[in-house]
Order: structure tokens, then sequence, then C-alpha cells
């Protein structure tokens, strides 16, 4: 990705973002930003414009790093697991230099987080690559998540709820262009219930219906968290980022005469997005692999991140949702603009 579109958060009337074309020549700071995930680490490197306080993706990223793969008996980060984190950490590393970024800034989320050799996993990190990783906290996850997709999106008026489906949690936030009025995570991911739950395939309708109890009831407190800070009249739209929800975009839009070639700000109704489910949950993972909308590795853990997606939005009685590409790598350069003091903190906020 090159010369992407640059994120502007301080717009004249100051909701959400305004969109412009190039940067200027003078005076820009380059910064690049890892998220170690569940599924995928992703790389950015941005161009920051301190004068016009915006950003440009220079470029983008991702390795599908599985560190959600762990000792079934300990819970621990596995030694294979761990080692594709290094190489892609030392490749990415070796991206961002050639760019002369002048700071890396990394974040670990569920399955560093949780494991219980996480932290010394950071620390060989630190110790081998020399940088520091920071453990984000599931709220601290959900926050990042809101800065990046407010950096691409503008909210106008209307509360928004983003949906960020993992492969070890899904974050649920309640947001508008002014602050986040509810930050919620939940220990339920697309890796996380393929490993767990998920022994044979085709799924047979009554390990579908547990799989679907299951995180309904997971995910009943985050639902019932952001439904009640939603005021008296509002409707908020529901923003869906993340793998998952693109590689459902991408099989949605199989039944589109045009395709789109970029899937942010596309719409998806629930009643397409329950064809895609009804489709998905009958393939085997051969025939999953076979769909050229979605890669190999996401064919293996589709099913259960589309069931997340669904029963979300039937417990939050939506009728659609819109992609967003931006998600908490985006929020990382956000956050690094924040504390350097080129945004003004009205964005900081944790609920």
């Amino acid at each position: 990705m090159s010369e992407a579109e640059t994120a502007d958060l301080t717009s004249g009337d100051g909701q959400g973002l305004t969109l412009s074309r190039g940067i200027k020549s003078g005076g820009l700071r380059r910064v690049g930003a890892i998220d170690i995930g569940t599924n995928s680490t992703h790389l950015l490197v941005a161009s920051v414009d301190p004068a016009l306080r915006t950003f440009s993706i220079i470029q983008a990223e991702k390795s599908t790093t599985r560190l959600g793969e762990r000792d079934p008996e300990t819970g621990e980060l596995s030694a294979a697991a761990m080692e594709r984190g290094f190489k892609t950490l030392r490749r990415f590393l070796e991206l961002a230099n050639s760019h002369q970024v002048e700071q890396v800034v990394t974040a670990a989320t569920s399955a560093v987080r949780e494991a219980p050799n996480g932290r010394d996993f950071l620390q060989s990190i630190k110790d081998e690559l020399g940088i520091e990783v920071d453990l984000v906290s599931g709220p601290e996850e959900a926050r990042l998540i809101y800065l990046g997709v407010l950096s691409g999106m503008s909210f106008g008026e209307k509360p928004h709820l983003l949906l960020d489906i993992g492969g070890g949690s899904t974050e649920l936030t309640l947001a508008d262009s002014r602050d986040a009025r509810a930050l919620t995570s939940t220990r339920v991911g697309a890796v996380r219930l393929q490993r767990d739950f998920i022994k044979e395939e085709p799924l047979s309708p009554q390990r579908r219906s547990f799989l679907q109890a299951f995180i309904q009831g997971s995910l009943e407190p985050a639902v019932d968290k952001v439904l009640r800070r939603i005021k008296s009249g509002e409707k908020p739209v529901l923003v869906a980022t993340s793998g998952t929800a693109m590689a459902i975009g991408a099989l949605a839009a199989v039944e589109d005469d045009r395709p789109p070639l970029k899937f942010h700000g596309y719409k998806v109704s629930r009643s397409r997005l329950d064809r895609v489910v009804e489709r998905l949950v009958v393939m085997t993972p051969a025939q999953r692999r076979e769909m050229s909308a979605i890669n190999d590795r996401r064919a293996e853990i589709i099913v259960p991140g589309a069931l997340i997606l669904q029963t979300t939005m039937k417990m939050l009685a939506v009728d659609g949702l819109v992609l967003s590409e931006r998600a908490l790598r985006e929020g990382l350069i956000v956050d690094w603009m924040l504390r350097q003091g080129l945004l003004e903190d009205r964005f900081s906020s944790r609920a």
C-alpha cells in the first residue's frame, strides 16, 4: 500500500476526519506500528505531517503468525508459534528501518496477555530485537481500535458500534466522534473457538447451536453494557473491522454484479450475511479453501468468526454493517500522534 488516503483527525468541524490526497514534502515524520495479534501480525509504516496533523500509510504488511495455537495442556505460547513471531518481527523491523522511521510502536493482544509465558516472550523480543512491546489490556485494545476506525471514517453526529472479531477476543465499543462511551473486550475469537470447540466439519446442527449459545452467553455482558449507553432515539451504525469482517465482506460481494476493489465503507445487510453463513457452515475446510474470495489460512477459521458476527448482529438488533479497513494498527499511529502532542487529547478517553 502506498500513498494511501491521509487521515485528518482535526478537521474543521471537529467531527471524525477529512480525507485528502498527498502531503507536504518538508517536515514529515515517519513512524512504524506493529500489531501482534492472536491470528496475524501487522506492520504499518506511516508518514506523519505535523503541520496538517495527518498521516498517510507508506507500507502495510501482514503475516499469519497464529500465536493463538498454544500448548493445549499448559496454555503457553508454543515454541513454533514464538519462532514464527520472531521471524515476522525481525522482518517487519527491517522493513520499518528501511523507511528510516524514528520509532516503532508495538502492541500485543489476547494470545500474549493470556499465555503464562507471554511476558517471557515479550522480554525475549526486547533482549533479541531491542523493541519494547506494550501488552495492552482488552479495554485498551478497544480504545486503539476506536482511534483507528475514527481515523478513516467520519462519524458525523451518529453514535457507532465498533465490532472487531480477532483470533482470541472480540472488542465491542460504543463511540461517537468525541468520545468512547463504552469499551469492552470478550474472550471469544475465531482462532479460540476453532481450537477449543470445532473438531469435525461441516458442523452438525447440534454443534452449531452449541457454538451460537456459547457466543451469545460470552458476549451478553458486553452487549448489555453498550446497549445501556445508547441514548433514547439513537440508532447507532455498526462498523465491523479486521480480517473476519473483511473476509465476510468479500464473500458477500460475490452476489454483486461488480464487486468493489476495496471494501472500506462497503455495506453488508444482515440478510446477506445470513446467506454467507449458511453457505459456509455446510462446507468442508477443503471446499472453503477453494473459494477465491478468501485465503487458505482465513478459510480455516472463517466459520466461528462468521458465527460471532452473525450472533452479535442479532443481539444488537441491527439490520446491517459497514466495513472498516482501519483498526488497531492505525490506532497505534493515532495514539503515537496524541502522545507527541500532534493531536488534541480528546480521543484518549477510557471507559
